[in-house]
């Protein structure tokens, strides 16, 4: 039965994997939830067009189906489009830029304790209470992490004892950021002209129309 599942291939990010396959002539994706049960595999595919017809029971030993999605998992191979490392690398980015630095103060550490994240200028290592990661990831409601422990994994976040006079303190390795400037856009102004323009002689010296003269019949 495995056979007929082609080309069996995964992609991570932070929050759950999906398995991808052809089955059937059709290319599907599975998450956990779709492969929890035999009842919620066969929803899936019925959404693709094709009915799941479950498989035999057996009176001892895992079930086949139970077989069948271990094989699965066992030879999915990573999507080489959408690498986890280069998807963390992205979300790491993309989440210390946000976080930090709307609430950023450099070398100033007596503002830890009020929420802010302080950035050593000369290292670019940030610190930060854990709380302050904690409240921003509620605060923002996003959608990235499944919780502030998970987020600080994958952040890279290491954790000093003390540090500064101040207790439990997180710190990770700031990256550079590019500061963008945005570009004005002035709305269209009408041109002023001088006497190097041709426009300003216009009409200045208009060829008077020669006078009509009245006809006989008048």
């Amino acid at each position: 039965m495995i056979d007929e599942f082609e080309n069996i291939s995964y992609t991570r990010d932070t929050k759950t994997i999906y398995f991808s396959f052809t089955f059937k002539g059709q290319r599907i994706t599975v998450q956990p939830e779709d492969m929890k049960d035999e009842k919620s595999w066969r929803t899936k595919l019925l959404r693709y067009g094709i009915f799941w017809m479950s498989l035999p029971k057996t009176r001892a030993g895992p079930s086949p189906f139970e077989l069948l999605l271990k094989e699965i998992t066992a030879r999915a191979i990573e999507n080489e489009k959408m690498k986890f490392t280069d998807t963390i690398d992205e979300e790491k980015y993309n989440t210390l830029k946000s976080f930090f630095e709307k609430t950023i103060e450099e070398d100033d550490f007596s503002k830890l304790k009020d929420g802010y994240v302080v950035l050593n200028s000369k290292t670019r290592v940030c610190y930060f209470k854990r709380s302050t990661l904690e409240h921003y990831i509620k605060s923002h409601a996003t959608k990235i992490f499944n919780s502030t422990m998970e987020a600080l994994h994958y952040l890279g976040c290491e954790r000093h004892e003390y540090w500064e006079g101040e207790k439990n303190i997180w710190y990770v390795q700031m990256p550079e950021f590019v500061s963008h400037v945005g570009i004005s856009r002035t709305k269209n102004t009408k041109k002023e002209t001088t006497e190097v323009d041709d426009e300003y002689h216009t009409g200045k010296f208009r060829i008077p129309e020669p006078k009509k003269t009245p006809s006989k019949d008048n």
